[in-house]
């Protein structure tokens, strides 16, 4: 374009990256920006802007696309003009019509850096103009980051999410088996909802799941450019949360993961770090996160006295001990709590399910099952789960193999079946407390050393036995010291006689402990994790209650800094 020739206006247009499949829910944009997102900027050649329009503008999204058009009626139709340039994106454009004739420039994808970005604008031949946008990574509504992963990580929004996996991951097309990898490896991080908002308008999707529970960071969504891709290895994901949350509430905060709009919150736990306002758990996959704080108790802690008052004015059952272990477990999604099991029905929505009471019988304390245990401590531990194995592929022939199998179930024993916590006469369960199979979390558990099974005579040659790991049934108190010194690594005396002499300083009933879990349980004793009861006995065949299960397990991840 020759000095000569006439341009009469130059239209800049910049459009937020948005993806019409993108699931967030659409919100108003900030003053400078009109509401379709995008911006119209009109000068005439040699002038300033003009029509009001302006070229400073601001952004809560790093990715913008930049349209700049000429027009001018001095040019041929469908011929190659100059080049344009927008920073430093240069390209040759062709020319368009016979009338109102124009030449455009489309960058699809300009990155921004956080802050004050100039980018120069010029069409050969003509004054370049200069084009500011102040880019806001800030951790506020309608914030988005796209980019791809470095060296495994990403983050964004002044650090209030962060994502870390290993260097060689990839994300790849989901449920693909040969694990190809999508073409365009970026992700996109939005902010959907502050804790505001959620708390004073419509949510969409996104309430709060219970009043026990509140938000103590915005909603961010995570997915891929491609919605279909996912994360070839396991990694974490580190969320922010308010800073005006108390340090000592470290325990009583989780991430909340759910996969869409339609699903249920599902929660993911995660180490608190109290002095940096931050928690990591591993990553679910795409989707939407938050940060939650646990902030009601249940009448088993606050009612005692009320709940567990025998007919006699005893007080047979005293939980107030397990608060701490019991509390922190269900906040981060470990454990199950609201049951109905007492027979006082004005507090039910309060309980959490640790005694029971049946008619006039006394109160007793409710048994863990030996599949909720296991699935505790794999939970709690963070192991990453294995694929759940096909039929016929299992571990254990008796496990289910539903993708929401585990029923986390509370109940008495039913009258003519013995040692089952779950059976059909259960006040309630809930199946959706573990989103994994149960088989996943007991092939996990098997794999890596924490349990083992029974073999099952099925008095028939011609078929094999069976194995089964009785998820359903009870756990003693010795199986449960024989797992946490496999999963601990604990030392184990292997000379009997000095294992015997021990035990029977220690608890007066060792001689009832099988010869099998003497090692474990003095092992286990030993560390701390196991003690006896005020008689000084360790009542090895003594079921362990779910109670009792919450310390064990919290005592793990805390070994294992996992809290």
């Amino acid at each position: 374009m020759g000095k000569g020739k006439r341009m009469k206006i130059v239209l800049l247009v910049i459009i937020a990256v948005v993806s019409l499949l993108w699931p967030a829910v659409a919100m108003a944009q900030q003053a400078d920006l009109v509401n379709d997102g995008s911006i119209e900027v009109k000068y005439f050649h040699g002038g300033s802007p003009g029509f009001g329009s302006k070229l400073n503008w601001i952004s809560r999204s790093n990715a913008v696309t930049i349209t700049m058009q000429v027009y001018s009626d001095a040019w041929g139709p469908d011929t190659l003009s100059d080049t344009f340039k927008v920073g430093s994106v240069t390209e040759g454009v062709y020319r368009y019509g016979t009338t109102g004739d124009y030449a455009d420039i489309i960058v699809t994808r300009y990155d921004l850096r956080p802050g004050v970005n100039r980018i120069s604008l010029r069409a050969s031949g003509y004054p370049s103009e200069t084009l500011t946008i102040t880019y806001q990574d800030l951790p506020e509504i309608d914030g988005q980051y796209l980019g791809e992963m470095k060296n495994g990580k990403l983050e964004a929004f002044q650090k209030a999410v962060s994502l870390n996996f290993p260097k060689t991951v990839y994300l790849y097309v989901y449920n693909n088996n040969s694990r190809e990898p999508v073409t365009d490896q970026s992700l996109r991080l939005e902010v959907v909802r502050t804790p505001e908002q959620l708390d004073t308008v419509v949510a969409q999707g996104l309430e709060r799941p219970d009043e026990r529970r509140a938000f103590v960071s915005p909603v961010f969504h995570v997915g891929g450019a491609d919605n279909q891709a996912a994360f070839s290895e396991p990694g974490t994901i580190t969320l922010a949360f308010a800073p005006q949350v108390s340090t000592l509430a470290a325990d009583t905060i989780s991430i909340g993961y759910k996969e869409d709009l339609s699903s249920q919150w599902t929660w993911i736990g995660g180490v608190t770090d109290a002095r940096k306002h931050t928690i990591t758990a591993p990553f679910k996959g795409m989707g939407y996160y938050a940060v939650f704080n646990a902030t009601r108790g249940f009448a088993e802690f606050d009612m005692p006295d009320t709940l567990f008052a025998a007919d006699d004015g005893t007080h047979p059952v005293d939980l107030r001990w397990s608060r701490q272990y019991v509390e922190t477990l269900w906040a981060k999604g470990i454990m199950t709590g609201g049951y109905d099991t007492l027979d006082d029905t004005k507090y039910t929505k309060y309980e959490f399910g640790l005694a029971y009471k049946k008619g006039g019988e006394k109160v007793k304390e409710v048994p863990v099952a030996r599949g909720e245990f296991a699935a505790m401590m794999v939970k709690g531990i963070g192991w990453p789960l294995v694929p759940e194995p096909a039929n016929g592929k299992r571990t254990f022939d008796d496990t289910y193999d539903s993708s929401k199998g585990y029923l986390s179930a509370i109940t008495y024993d039913t009258d003519g079946v013995v040692d089952k916590v779950y059976a059909a006469d259960d006040y309630a369960h809930d199946p959706n407390h573990y989103a994994d199979s149960l088989t996943q979390y007991l092939e996990t558990a098997a794999r890596n050393g924490m349990i083992n099974g029974y073999p099952v005579d099925n008095n028939d040659d011609d078929i094999p036995d069976a194995y089964a790991f009785r998820p359903e049934d009870t756990l003693t108190r010795q199986e449960a010291a024989t797992i946490i010194a496999r999963t601990m690594n604990l030392k184990l005396e292997t000379d009997q006689a000095k294992v015997d002499a021990a035990l029977q300083k220690q608890f007066s009933d060792a001689s009832s402990i099988g010869e099998w879990a003497r090692p474990y349980v003095l092992a286990a004793a030993k560390t701390g994790y196991f003690e006896g009861y005020g008689s000084g006995t360790f009542g090895p065949n003594d079921k362990l209650t779910r109670s009792q299960a919450a310390k064990l397990v919290y005592l793990v991840m805390k070994e294992m800094k996992k809290i």
